[in-house]
């Protein structure tokens, strides 16, 4: 399946488990084959830091859910979250279900916690958080419990480099839509919460059911809200006016992760054959969150039927919401005969109408 998701140019978040349903104690009652279990699968899946964007923590009680095992308390959780950080390699971050595992990790209260971001201990600097409650209330259904509010794990997320966050939205009744103004403060509401300035401070990367056809909050987001560009504005917020109509549910989809819009594009009228060439890009990342998988840029020439693909140097390191000026350097061949790059997992910008059959079309310049 690794080599198959490699080959097909896919990528993985991965979650190990002993059962995938609601059953508890299924892990073996040996601990030290539990940390054999952890330790040679982290082994196999470094093997594969190319693909596998994290790994949720995971294997101790139902759905590997982090919950309902005695395996979840300390003394034995911290063992496993240094196991997977040992075996998985320098790249690949481990995610853990709630807040209170990273307390748990570093030994210290919330505030203490709060106090050493951004993270400098090597191994806190490679944790992050799936959420499986997701905006189920206001506190995600227990996600965030005690002082450990929403606003402080925003705070938290927000200095989480280079790791994902995400998870599945909360299965709640559709009663919840009516009973959620009541019980809590409403995630929805601009005048009391800021839910997009919320996703970009979380990098929101992936939700497993976003797409899931009858799911309440799916739904909701579908057929009960819509973008509105000027009314969830605020400082530093990228240009997302091309949304403005949308519906929600559209919108968080197709911008959770990286999305690169090129708002402007520099090429020059005449280069050099063999000469240097540098293109400037003015570009922005108006996705949650940023590229976490290892790139490598290049351009492809087209002329008359003739395709040659040179290696080129590109900086995709964005932030989401970051808009800067990049520059795309690459050295113009002297003739186009040579071999095509196959391009197995190739970036789209989403500008309508940019992508062509030979990738990211900025333009067309003469060659002496």
């Amino acid at each position: 399946f690794l080599d198959e998701t490699r080959e097909k140019g896919g990528a993985l978040i991965v979650r190990l488990g002993y059962t995938w349903s609601d059953q508890a104690g299924c892990e073996p009652s040996d601990f030290e084959i539990l940390l054999g279990h952890v330790r040679d699968l982290s082994r196999i899946l470094a093997q594969y830091d190319d693909i596998v964007v994290a790994v949720e923590a995971g294997i101790a009680g139902p759905w590997g859910e982090m919950h309902t095992s005695d395996y979840c308390k300390p003394e034995y959780m911290n063992r496993i979250l240094r196991t997977y950080l040992d075996n998985l390699g320098p790249r690949i971050p481990v995610l853990v279900r709630a807040p209170g595992y990273f307390c748990k990790f570093a030994g210290t209260d919330t505030a203490g916690l709060l106090a050493q971001l951004p993270f400098k201990d090597k191994y806190l600097k490679r944790l992050g958080m799936y959420n499986d409650g997701y905006l189920g209330t206001w506190w995600d259904y227990g996600t965030w419990a005690g002082d450990f509010t929403r606003e402080r794990g925003c705070q938290l997320l927000k200095s989480c480099d280079r790791v994902p966050y995400g998870g599945e939205m909360a299965y709640v009744d559709k009663d919840w839509i009516a009973g959620n103004r009541e019980k809590c403060r409403d995630l929805f509401d601009p005048e009391k919460w800021n839910i997009v300035r919320d996703w970009y401070d979380v990098q929101l990367t992936y939700l497993r059911n976003i797409a899931e056809g009858g799911h309440t909050l799916a739904e909701f987001l579908k057929n009960e809200l819509v973008f509105d560009s000027k009314k969830w504005a605020y400082e530093g917020m990228p240009d997302l006016h091309e949304y403005d109509g949308q519906n929600m549910n559209k919108f968080v989809a197709d911008h959770m992760g990286y999305r690169f819009v090129v708002r402007d594009a520099r090429l020059p009228e005449t280069v050099k054959a063999g000469g240097k060439v540098l293109i400037a890009l003015d570009l922005e990342n108006t996705g949650f969150g940023r590229m976490l998988l290892p790139v490598k840029s290049a351009v492809v020439l087209a002329q008359g039927g003739k395709v040659r693909t040179v290696p080129a140097d590109f900086d995709f390191d964005l932030r989401g919401g970051e808009r800067r000026r990049v520059a795309l350097k690459f050295e113009m061949p002297r003739d186009l005969s040579g071999a095509v790059g196959v391009f197995v997992r190739p970036i789209r910008f989403a500008n309508a109408g940019m992508w062509t059959e030979h990738g990211n079309c900025l333009g067309s310049v003469s060659v002496k």
